[in-house]
């Protein structure tokens, strides 16, 4: 993988896989994705997300780490989507 890729790579935990997690957790930090990893500020290296990580440390159950990379327009949103059952359709909606 060459620099183009990096602004692009998304490493996106699913922490509804973690619901039941030990601890105090934030009901809302439960339901929705976070970054692990993420581009610098030139976007010409990644570097560790440290919420991502403190979030992880805080788990105790098991999760599961997708990791989707692609070109734009590819499906990537839409099938990080489908796995968390979320619809964030966009155009024209007609019955």
């Amino acid at each position: 993988m060459g620099r183009r890729w990096a602004p692009g790579i998304c490493a996106v935990a699913l922490l509804w896989l973690a619901a039941a997690a030990a601890g105090d957790p934030d009901p809302d930090e439960l339901e929705r994705a976070f970054p692990i990893v993420e581009p610098d500020y030139g976007h010409t290296k990644l570097r560790l997300s440290e919420q991502g990580l403190e979030a992880i440390r805080r788990i105790e159950n098991p999760i599961a780490i997708v990791g989707v990379i692609g070109p734009y327009r590819s499906g990537k949103s839409f099938l990080l989507n489908q796995l968390l059952s979320l619809s964030c359709d966009k155009g024209f909606w007609s019955w």
